[in-house]
Formats: structure tokens, sequence, C-alpha cells
């Protein structure tokens, strides 16, 4: 599916957000509107599978959108329709067997980031921690990428802190 506004992203943009750090850049779009997080994996190849019940797994994580009040999905390339997100991840990834999990703060992410530990081994999830500093990069990336769209114009509005420059 198109995308219905793309962004002026760098070539280095793309990359950097799309392997590996497009979490980052949805928790920020996250943190800055409340708009849930939309975390796309692939279960084909596991990322974490439990020694003692194999039935215990964490899914490879592909993706991390943020969804805007109309359901639309936004990342590093621009915004678009959820329904187009399967297609867009078949095409862009080879995603073999594609799933969503909607989460609606960073609390329901985090079983998706860093490394987590009750006891005992710890468990290395499929995407790293980030900082406070990667949420100001990934916000001053917004600003540059969507001149044209709500998402830089709510800014000028006045309605909330600038993003950082």
């Amino acid at each position: 599916m198109a995308v219905s506004a793309p962004s002026l992203a760098t070539d280095d943009d793309v990359r950097a957000y799309t392997s590996g750090d497009s979490h980052a850049l949805a928790v920020a779009l996250h943190r800055r509107f409340g708009w849930k997080l939309l975390v796309v994996t692939d279960s084909r190849d596991p990322f974490w599978v439990d020694p003692d019940n194999p039935e215990n797994t964490i899914p490879s994580v592909v993706h991390v959108y943020a969804l805007d009040s109309n359901n639309d999905a936004w990342d590093i390339r621009g915004k678009r329709p959820r329904v187009g997100i399967r297609d867009d991840m078949y095409e862009l990834f080879n995603v073999q067997d594609f799933a969503e999990d909607e989460c609606g703060d960073e609390g329901e992410l985090c079983f998706y980031v860093g490394v987590w530990s009750d006891t005992g081994e710890p468990v290395v999830r499929p995407l790293p921690d980030y900082s406070e500093d990667d949420l100001v990069a990934a916000e001053t990336v917004i600003v540059r990428v969507y001149p044209n769209v709500p998402v830089a114009l709510i800014e000028k509005q006045g309605l909330q802190r600038p993003f950082p420059r």
C-alpha cells in the first residue's frame, strides 16, 4: 500500500529507523502525541525460546510504528493506512508469519526491549534499550522529515513545547 504522507527522510534516516531503531522514533511520537505503538512481529523464527518450555517464546520484532488517532501508521518513511502494513512488511522485510501487537504505552512495549530477568539467566529482548538522548535525536528527525504534515505543524500552533532542533 502506498505511503499517504511521505517523509523527507534521507537514506541514512531510513536505514537507521528501519534497522533496529524504529521503536525509538515510535516512542518519540508516542510521548509527544500519546499515540499507540504497533509492534510488527514475525514468529516464524522466534527471537528467544525458553530452554525449559519451547512453547514460551518471544517473536522476532520486524518494525515498530506509531498509530495516530485515525489509526494511521507512522514511521520514518511516512504515514500509511494501518491496513497496508501487512503488505508493506512482506515487501520491505520479507515477513513470513506476520503478527501485530498494539501497545498503549512504553510499559507494554518493554516486553520487547532490553534485557530482563526475575531470577536466573537474563533474557535478551529483540529491541535494544533506548535512552532519552535517543528520543531527543528521534524528535529532531521527526521535525526534519515531516515538515508539511500535522506532526510538525502541531508545534507551530503553540500547543506543546517545541521539538528539539
